[in-house]
């Protein structure tokens, strides 16, 4: 006896009507299709290369870095080869944008950059310039006469490294912003009236008080 499989397909007020093999054909089609496996698009990756901003390359190897976009947010340590890789970011943030901070003591990161996932490719690179943050000590002060300790006005103050003197004011108070590390030695002159009344090294501290004593005579 023979087998005969017959289908009736009604689509958009037609009939396809298959006997036999061919119908056998189609069916195995059919199934085929609809229950193939169905693999999802690999997950994005992201390298970031970290160099310091300036006129020779000098690849920054410490710091930690924080990365998010949509939903995913990570955070790596920066290697010895100056990289951080980011993995299993979702397919679908192709082309979206990727906020970037780092916390890399004595750098700092462009805010105005904009960077973002490929559109086309899975895997993103970046070389990212950090800037190297200027050393700065800020320094308050007061130039006072001895042994009455009285404040002296319109005294010059001259600090190393630091290309413009301060002034005094009426109660020989001053301030300087100076860029030096905190700590490190300079020398201090202090000038009243074209005249040199102080002269010394002094290791200034940020947010130092410094009092200049000039014996009076």
């Amino acid at each position: 006896m023979k087998s005969v499989a017959r289908y009736n397909l009604k689509t958009q007020n037609r009939s396809l009507y298959l006997s036999g093999p061919a119908v056998i054909f189609f069916i195995i089609l059919y199934i085929g299709y609809k229950y193939r496996p169905i693999t999802s698009e690999g997950a994005l990756t992201l390298t970031l290369i970290f160099i310091e901003k300036s006129k020779t390359v000098k690849v920054i190897n410490s710091g930690v870095v924080n990365i998010k976009t949509g939903l995913y947010f990570s955070t790596k340590k920066i290697t010895d080869d100056g990289t951080a890789f980011f993995t299993g970011i979702n397919s679908s943030y192709k082309g979206k944008a990727v906020d970037i901070s780092v916390d890399v003591p004595g750098y700092s990161l462009n805010a105005d950059s904009v960077y973002r996932l490929s559109e086309t490719d899975n895997d993103t690179q970046y070389t990212i310039h950090l800037t190297k943050e200027q050393d700065l000590v800020s320094v308050k002060g007061r130039v006072i006469k001895l042994p009455m300790r009285e404040g002296l006005a319109n005294v010059s103050v001259q600090f190393e490294k630091l290309n413009k003197p301060v002034m005094t004011d009426s109660s020989g108070n001053f301030s300087a912003i100076i860029p030096v590390k905190s700590g490190t030695e300079i020398r201090v002159i202090a000038i009243n009236h074209k005249k040199e009344i102080y002269n010394s090294l002094v290791n200034v501290y940020d947010g130092q008080l410094l009092s200049i004593g000039v014996e009076e005579k």
